[in-house]
Parts: structure tokens; sequence; C-alpha cells
């Protein structure tokens, strides 16, 4: 049982990481796009 945990834990922690790293990621893009933008 103790495994099964330790697997749904760990599968949290890595969904939860791709939400963040995706959203660090998008926010990142789109500072690039509007500084783009603002150069043309």
């Amino acid at each position: 049982m103790s495994i099964e945990i330790a697997y749904l834990v760990a599968g949290a922690l890595v969904f939860t990481g791709a939400i963040v790293a995706g959203g660090i990621i998008y926010s990142g893009l789109e500072k690039i796009a509007k500084a783009i933008e603002k150069q043309k």
C-alpha cells in the first residue's frame, strides 16, 4: 500500500510541476513576444 501512495504522491508532484513549468514558460514567451512587438 505504501508503494501505491508513493506513486500517487510522485505523480501529483510531477503533474503540479508540469503545470507550474508550463505557466512559467508561457509567461516568459509572452514577455518576449511583447518585447519584440515594442521593437517593431
